[in-house]
């Protein structure tokens, strides 16, 4: 209704172009971005948007000279540098990937998003052990489910009465993560496991002696930890 009265507004364009792009409508945010560009050849906030709409379709080559345009623009960002990371990530290139992770945790040493994608590159490099340190990270990501049902202390390793072990992300990585159950639950008493209901029966018949759940448990627990931990 406001571009009805201001249709050239490069503000407004912006607003509805990032509205767009939470939409998933990336092509007429792709529009819309490209009109402000043209007019505004030094809007590295735009530029760098329109780069998020082509990657968001797979165009990786016009993503990329969009953030290279931003950077020419406006040198280094924590997010244009981790934009570039997740395009190098995705195309099979970790190494590239760390390169420009390496640059945005240049600017903000603590910043949540780099650092957990730090991780996953690490470990597609085969660097484990940094990598499964760095994997932690996760558990700062705002989207991170801590079961806050689950009245207990983050699990320290250490002899515990009663465990409450999480499941975590997808049901493949569930299923990776079982195979260290045996050495998880050897310093506690008793143990409660929540996973996905398809992970559920082949739990059960591995695991008999101890409680497998499929939804957050309300329970007397001691420690509790994410299956991925």
């Amino acid at each position: 209704r406001v571009l009805n009265r201001e249709p050239t507004n490069n503000s407004l364009r912006f607003l509805l172009s990032d509205a767009l792009l939470r939409s998933e409508c990336n092509g007429l945010a792709a529009n819309l971005l490209t009109l402000m560009v043209q007019e505004e050849p030094n809007n590295a906030e735009a530029i760098c948007n329109l780069g998020v709409a082509y990657r968001k379709e797979n165009f990786y080559e016009p993503a990329k000279k969009c953030w290279e345009k931003c950077i020419a623009l406006k040198g280094d960002s924590v997010e244009v540098c981790s934009n570039m990371a997740g395009l190098y990530a995705d195309s099979g290139k970790p190494d590239e990937a760390l390169h420009w992770l390496d640059r945005s945790l240049k600017i903000d040493p603590e910043n949540i998003e780099a650092n957990w994608q730090k991780s996953l590159a690490l470990l597609t490099t085969g660097n484990f052990e940094e990598g499964w340190k760095a994997y932690e990270w996760r558990l700062k990501l705002p989207t991170w489910d801590i079961r806050p049902n689950v009245k207990a202390p983050l699990w320290d390793g250490l002899a515990t009465n009663h465990l409450y072990i999480h499941g975590e992300q997808g049901v493949g990585d569930e299923i990776m993560f079982l195979s260290l159950i045996d050495e998880a639950i050897q310093n506690c008493k008793h143990v409660t496991l929540e996973v996905n209901r398809k992970v559920a029966a082949l739990a059960r018949l591995t695991w008999p002696h101890i409680d497998v759940v499929t939804d957050e448990t309300v329970g007397d627990y001691s420690a509790k930890i994410p299956l991925g931990s």
